[in-house]
C-alpha cells in the first residue's frame, strides 16, 4: 500500500454527528447557590480553580458499579496564555456595539440561541454578518458537534450567548471545549461574546507520545476497516455504503461491493443522522471460505427503517487482483425507527467461531424517566442494546443462522436467545483482547464514555448507570451488573472508540496494553487491563495520554504483526508508529489517486425515471414544440429562448426572465442532461423532466392553464397532424399533458458525452495527468460527498452553508415545503459541460468556475485552497464539456 499525502479535509466535518451521542433534550439545572454569575471559559488553569472555588457534590454511586472517575488532574503547564479578563462595553445598543466588535475582528461566529439572542441574529443578518445558528431546542452535545469541527480546522472562533442561558454557561465550564484557549471576552449588556482559539492546529509541536504515520485515502466515511489473516489485504468499508480492498504489498486495489443508496421514490441504504453501512467483517477461514459480512441500514419509501446484517459471498480472482462480493444471504433483518444508535460492529469470536454483533439502543424511549406511550430504551424482549451471538455456519428453524446451546438467554422467557449481553446505549466498536476477552466501547449520553468487558449473560448498565452515574433504579438482581472497567467524563471527551491490544514490537513500551479514541477531542489512550479474572475498574488516572490530533477518530484495525491502524471520516488511514522528533503533519493532496478508484467513485449512473416507450414521432414533435414561442403568454417565449440548444442548455444570464419581461430570482439550469439528475429545479419542486415542462409553461410562460396550452395548439394546423402521429391511440391527442410528455420525450435526448465518459468506461488516458490530478482534488477535498455519480451532481439536495454560515432572500427548498429544516437546501448542480455554463449557483451571483471553487470549498467544506489546487480543479472540470447531443446534428 503505497504512502501518500492525500488529504480528505472536511467531508469528515459535514458528516461529524455519525458517532458523537445525539442526547435528548433535558430540562436545564436549577443554579447552584453559590454559582458565580459570570461564566468561567478560560484555560484549564481558570477552570481548575473555579471547580475549587465551587465543588460539585459526587454522583449517587449505582449498586455493584464501583466509582471509576477520580478529581480532575493538575492541569499540563503549557506555559502563558494571552486571557483578557471580561470587557463592560457600555453602549446604548448592546448589539449594535458586538457586531461592531465582530466585524473589527473577523472570524466564524456561532449563535447559541437563547432568549434574548434573536435580536442578534435579526442584527447579524441585516449587516450582512455570516453566522451560524446552534439551536436552543438542540441540546449542547449536539450543539457543539458543529463547534468543534470548525476548531479543529481554522484558528480561532466567536460564539455570542446570553448571560441569562444557565444551562448553556453550566456546560461550557465542564464541556471538552474547555481545552481550547479563551483568548477575549466582551460584556455587552446581557450578551457575552467569546473568542475561542485551537489549541491543536494541524502541525502542532505539542508532544506526542506516537506518531501517525499517513497512507492512502478511501472516499466515504470510513466505519470498518478489516485484514485478510495473511496481512496482505485490507478491506475498508465507508459509511455511504462501498466497500474497497488495497493491497498492503502492491498497487493492486478495487471496488469489492456496493449497496444502493436511497432514493425518495425507492429504497437503498440509509445514511442519514448516524446509519449508513456501519459494519463489516470476514469470515474466520476467508481464505478457504470466502464470505464476507455486513451491517447496514435499510430505508423504503415509506421511510421503514430497518438494520440489515447479511452473509456476500466473494469471488476472488488473481489476474488481476479483484474481490467481487455479491449473492447476499440477510441473515438478520431488526426493527429500527430512529437514525442513532445504531451500534453496528461485527466480529468472530477467535476461539468459538460464532459471530457477535453489537447493536445499539435505537434512541427510542425516554432516557431518565419513561412515560406513557413512550418506552424504555431497550426493553428485553427487543434485538436493542445488546450484544449478540449467532452462529453463521448453520441454521434453526424459521432463521438464517443457529443459535449457539451456551448462549445465556436460550428459552428465556422474555430475552431473545441471540442475546449474549445486554444493557447498552451504543456499542460502537469492540474487540477481543489476546486472551480471548471482549472489550467494548459504549457511547455514553451526557456524562461518562465506557470501556467494558462484555460478559455472558451481565447486564451492562444502560439505561439505569451511566458509568459510576446511576440514572434510574436497577430493577434486576444485583449480580447480574456488570462492573464498568473505565469511565471518563465530559471534561476528558465524548464519544469513546474502541480498539485493540497494541501486540507489535515496533512500539516497545506499548506492547500488551490496550489503545483506543475519543472521536470528538481527538484523544488517543492507551490502558493496562486487569489480569483475566481479577474484577477491579480503572480510574481517570489510569489513563495513559498518547496524544491530541485534530483528526476525527471513527474506527481502528489491527494487521497479524499486531500493528494499529486509525482511521477518520474522510477516508483517510494512520498507522500508529513511533515519534519522528520534529515531526509535522504536510497536509495537500500532491499525488493523485489510483485510477480505478477515482472511476469507482463515479461510473455509476443514478436511477432515475426513465421512458423506455419514446418514439420518434414524439421526440421530433418535442422539438417542434421546444422551439415555438406560441407557447407563452406574448407569443414570444419558447423553451429555447431561456435554454438555447445552441448555448448547451441555458441562457447565460444570471437570473431568468419570464414571458411578462420580469426578472426572477434564479439562474436558469441547462436543459442538458436534466433527464438524468434525481429532481428537476433548484428547489427540487418537479419530479421529472415532464413535470417541469407542465410547471413552466404555466409559471414563467405565463399561460393560464391545461385548457389554454391545448386550445393554442389546436389552432395550429401541422400540431393536429404531429400530435396524431405521435400519440396515435388517443381519441383527443392535443392535450397538455402531451404536451408536456413531448417536450420531455425532447429533453430525454439531450444527453451529451465527453472525454469524462470515455475516462469513466476504462479508457485511462481519456484524461491528461492535470485532468487526473485536478479529479483527485475534487475527491480529497470532499467535493465529491456531494457532486456523485457519472453526472458529478444533480443526485441530491444539500444546505448551502453547510460549514460557513451563508444567508440570502432565497429559502431554497423551504419556501417551497414551509419546513424550516429545509431552509437554504437547494439541489446540487450537476457538473457536465459546466465549464460552458456560467454564471453559477442558483442566484448567478458567480461568473468565474475558480471563484466558486474558491466560494465552495469554504462554505461547504471550511476548506481554504491554493492557487495551484484551484487551477487544478477548474481544468478537471473543464474535461466535462460533451459534444453536443446528436439529436441536434
Amino acid at each position: 500500500m503505497k504512502t501518500s499525502h492525500v488529504w480528505l479535509t472536511a467531508y469528515a466535518l459535514g458528516l461529524a454527528g455519525m458517532l458523537v451521542q445525539c442526547q435528548e433534550s433535558s430540562e436545564p439545572s436549577p443554579p447552584s447557590a453559590n454559582q458565580a454569575s459570570e461564566p468561567d471559559l478560560g484555560s484549564r488553569e481558570e477552570a481548575a480553580t473555579t471547580e475549587t472555588a465551587d465543588p460539585t457534590p459526587p454522583p449517587p454511586q449505582a449498586p455493584n458499579k464501583p466509582a471509576t472517575t477520580t478529581p480532575k488532574k493538575a492541569p499540563e503547564d503549557k506555559g502563558p496564555r494571552p486571557v483578557v479578563p471580561p470587557q463592560s462595553v457600555i453602549d446604548a445598543d448592546p448589539v449594535a456595539a458586538l457586531i461592531s466588535t465582530v466585524k473589527s475582528a473577523p472570524t466564524f461566529l456561532f449563535v447559541v440561541e437563547a432568549d434574548g439572542t434573536e435580536a442578534v441574529a435579526a442584527a447579524l443578518k441585516e449587516a450582512e454578518v455570516p453566522f451560524e445558528n446552534l439551536p436552543k431546542r438542540k441540546n449542547i452535545a449536539y450543539r457543539f458537534q458543529k463547534v468543534i469541527p470548525h476548531l479543529r480546522k481554522h484558528d480561532s472562533l466567536w460564539m455570542v450567548y446570553s448571560t441569562s442561558d444557565q444551562r448553556t454557561l453550566d456546560e461550557l465550564r465542564n464541556h471538552p471545549m474547555n481545552d481550547h484557549r479563551t483568548d477575549l471576552r466582551h460584556r455587552f449588556g446581557d450578551l457575552l461574546l467569546v473568542k475561542v482559539a485551537n489549541e491543536i492546529p494541524e502541525g502542532s509541536r505539542i508532544p506526542r507520545k506516537i506518531g501517525l504515520e499517513k497512507l492512502d485515502s478511501k472516499p466515504g466515511s470510513t466505519t470498518n476497516l478489516q485484514f485478510t489473516k495473511d496481512g496482505e489485504t485490507l478491506f475498508i468499508a465507508s459509511r455511504r455504503g462501498l466497500i474497497h480492498f488495497v493491497s498492503m504489498k502492491d498497487d493492486a486495489s478495487g471496488l469489492v461491493l456496493k449497496l444502493p443508496s436511497f432514493r425518495r421514490d425507492g429504497e437503498g441504504v440509509n445514511v442519514g443522522g448516524e446509519s449508513g453501512l456501519v459494519g463489516m467483517t470476514l469470515h474466520p477461514q476467508f481464505e478457504t471460505n470466502p464470505k464476507l459480512y455486513t451491517y447496514y441500514n435499510w430505508m423504503t419509501s415509506d421511510r421503514t427503517r430497518t438494520g440489515v446484517i447479511s452473509e456476500w459471498t466473494v469471488e476472488i480472482s488473481e489476474a488481476p487482483k479483484s474481490y467481487v462480493a455479491g449473492n447476499e444471504r440477510k441473515l438478520l433483518v431488526l426493527e429500527q425507527e430512529d437514525d442513532t444508535h445504531n451500534a453496528g460492529q461485527l466480529v468472530f469470536g477467535p476461539s468459538d467461531g460464532y459471530l457477535y454483533i453489537g447493536v445499539g439502543d435505537g434512541l427510542i424511549g425516554g432516557y431518565a424517566k419513561p412515560a406513557p406511550p413512550r418506552e424504555l430504551r431497550a426493553p428485553p424482549h427487543l434485538l436493542r442494546g445488546k450484544v449478540l451471538r449467532i452462529d453463521v455456519d448453520s441454521r434453526v428453524e424459521g432463521k438464517e443462522y443457529g443459535i449457539p446451546d451456551d448462549n445465556p438467554f436460550v428459552n428465556h422467557e422474555e430475552i431473545p436467545p441471540e442475546t449474549w449481553a445486554w444493557g447498552f446505549r451504543n456499542p460502537w466498536r469492540m474487540a477481543f483482547t489476546p486472551d480471548g476477552r471482549l472489550i467494548a466501547g459504549d457511547i455514553g449520553e451526557d456524562t461518562n464514555e465506557e470501556i467494558t468487558f462484555v460478559r455472558k449473560g451481565k447486564h451492562h448498565g444502560w439505561p439505569y448507570i451511566e458509568g459510576a452515574n446511576e440514572r434510574l433504579p436497577y430493577p434486576y438482581e444485583p449480580s447480574t451488573l456488570e462492573p464498568t472497567l473505565l469511565a471518563y467524563g465530559r471534561e476528558l471527551g465524548m464519544s469513546v472508540i474502541a480498539g485493540f491490544v497494541y501486540t507489535s514490537e515496533e512500539i516497545s513500551w506499548l506492547t500488551g496494553k490496550y489503545v483506543f479514541a475519543d472521536y470528538l477531542t481527538g484523544r488517543l489512550w492507551a490502558i493496562d487491563l486487569p489480569a483475566p479474572g481479577e474484577e477491579r475498574s480503572l480510574a481517570e488516572s489510569d489513563l495513559q495520554d498518547l496524544g491530541r490530533w485534530p483528526i476525527l477518530f471513527t474506527t481502528f484495525a489491527q494487521d497479524p504483526q499486531g500493528n494499529l491502524y486509525v482511521s477518520d471520516p474522510t477516508g483517510t488511514l494512520y498507522r500508529l508508529r513511533e515519534p519522528i522528533e520534529g515531526e509535522e503533519e504536510t497536509i495537500g493532496a500532491t499525488e493523485t489517486m489510483d485510477v480505478a478508484l477515482m472511476r469507482a467513485m463515479f461510473e455509476a449512473e443514478q436511477e432515475v425515471d426513465e421512458r423506455p416507450e419514446l418514439q420518434d414521432a414524439e421526440i421530433t414533435l418535442g422539438k417542434m414544440l421546444y422551439e415555438d414561442p406560441r407557447l407563452s403568454s406574448n407569443g414570444q417565449v419558447s423553451c429555447a429562448t431561456c435554454h438555447p440548444l445552441n448555448g448547451y442548455g441555458q441562457d447565460g444570464r444570471r437570473v431568468s426572465v419570464n414571458a411578462a419581461g420580469n426578472a426572477g430570482t434564479r439562474n436558469t439550469p441547462t436543459t442538458f442532461n436534466a433527464h438524468r439528475q434525481f429532481k428537476q429545479f433548484w428547489d427540487c419542486r418537479a419530479a421529472t423532466v415532464e413535470e417541469l415542462v407542465s410547471k413552466t409553461l404555466l409559471d414563467e410562460h405565463g399561460l393560464e392553464s391545461a385548457d389554454q396550452v391545448a386550445q393554442i395548439l389546436t389552432g395550429v394546423p401541422e400540431y393536429q397532424q404531429a400530435f396524431a402521429k405521435a400519440y396515435p391511440n388517443s381519441d383527443s391527442p392535443v392535450t397538455a399533458d402531451n404536451t408536456s410528455r413531448a417536450i420531455g420525450a425532447f429533453v430525454r435526448q439531450l444527453t451529451t458525452r465527453s472525454r469524462w465518459d470515455d475516462f469513466l468506461d476504462g479508457d485511462n488516458n481519456a484524461l491528461t495527468t492535470e485532468e487526473k490530478r485536478g479529479l483527485s482534488l475534487f475527491i480529497s477535498t470532499g467535493c465529491v460527498s456531494c457532486h456523485r455519480y457519472r453526472t458529478v451532481g444533480g443526485s441530491a439536495a444539500h444546505k448551502l452553508g453547510l460549514m460557513a454560515a451563508w444567508q440570502g432572500e432565497d429559502e431554497g427548498m423551504a419556501a417551497v415545503s414551509g419546513q424550516a429544516s429545509q431552509k437554504y437546501y437547494f439541489k446540487v448542480s450537476p457538473l457536465l459541460n459546466v465549464g460552458q455554463t456560467a454564471p453559477y449557483f442558483h442566484d448567478g451571483s458567480e461568473d468565474s468556475l475558480a471563484e466558486s471553487i474558491r466560494f465552495m470549498a469554504r462554505t461547504q467544506l471550511a476548506a481554504e485552497l491554493t492557487e495551484d489546487q484551484v487551477q487544478s480543479m477548474v481544468t478537471f472540470l473543464e474535461a466535462l464539456t460533451g459534444e453536443p447531443p446528436a439529436i441536434l446534428d
